[in-house]
C-alpha cells in the first residue's frame, strides 16, 4: 500500500521573524475548530502532531515578509512596505460579519490543513492589493487559490500509509467561522505562538 512521507517542521516553537496580515476568529469559531481538532485527535494510529493552539489559529491573508526567508534584510523590507500595507489593510472593505466555511481536510507533507472551496471575495481582493504592494516593492508575487487554517503539523518525520491518511481526510470537517479582526503582525515564535500586533 502506498505511503505518504510526513516531515516535522524544524521551525515549530522556535524564534523567528516574519511580517504578515492575519484574519483572526471569534471565540465561538475557535471553539468549533478546537472541537474538530479533538475529533481528529481521537482517531486511532494518528501520526504524532504538534496541534495548533486554538487561540493562535488564523488565516494567513498575506505574508509580507515570510518567516522562511533568510533573516538578513527582513526588517528593511518591512520598513519599505509598511505604510502601504497599513493603508491597504485600513481601507479594505469588509462586511459587518465576514463568515468563511471550511469544507475539506487535507494531510500534506508538512501540515494538517482545513480548506475552503474558494476564497471569499473580501479576502481575494485584499490579497490582490497586498500582492501589488509587494511586487511594486520588488518582492516576488504570491499565488492563492483557496483559504486555509492549519490545525496541526507533524512533530516527527514519519511514513503514513494511504489508508490512514484517507481516514483522517474523511473526518467530517464542515466548519463555519467568523472573522473578528484583520491584524498586521510581527511573528516572533513560529507558528504565531508569540507575536506582536502592529499598528
Amino acid at each position: 500500500m502506498a505511503e505518504r512521507r510526513l516531515s516535522a517542521d524544524p521551525l515549530w516553537g522556535k524564534a523567528c521573524l516574519g511580517y504578515s496580515v492575519q484574519a483572526r476568529f471569534d471565540k465561538e469559531s475557535i471553539e468549533r475548530l478546537a472541537e474538530l481538532q479533538d475529533r481528529i485527535a481521537a482517531l486511532p494510529k494518528l501520526p504524532r502532531l504538534h496541534w495548533t493552539p486554538p487561540a493562535t489559529m488564523h488565516v494567513s491573508l498575506f505574508s509580507i515578509v515570510p518567516v522562511r526567508w533568510p533573516d538578513a534584510g527582513k526588517s528593511a523590507v518591512w520598513r519599505q512596505l509598511r505604510e502601504k500595507v497599513r493603508s491597504e489593510v485600513a481601507s479594505a472593505k469588509w462586511p459587518d460579519r465576514l463568515a468563511i466555511t471550511f469544507h475539506e481536510l487535507a494531510v500534506t507533507e508538512t501540515a494538517l490543513v482545513l480548506f475552503t472551496r474558494a476564497q471569499a471575495a473580501p479576502i481575494r481582493q485584499l490579497r490582490a492589493r497586498l500582492n501589488a504592494v509587494a511586487v511594486a516593492g520588488g518582492q516576488p508575487a504570491q499565488t492563492f487559490d483557496r483559504t486555509h487554517v492549519t490545525l496541526a503539523r507533524p512533530s516527527h518525520d514519519a511514513l503514513v500509509d494511504a489508508a490512514r491518511i484517507a481516514e483522517i481526510e474523511r473526518t467530517p470537517a464542515a466548519v463555519d467561522v467568523g472573522i473578528s479582526a484583520i491584524i498586521t503582525v510581527k511573528e516572533l515564535t513560529y507558528p504565531s505562538l508569540d507575536l506582536e500586533v502592529l499598528d
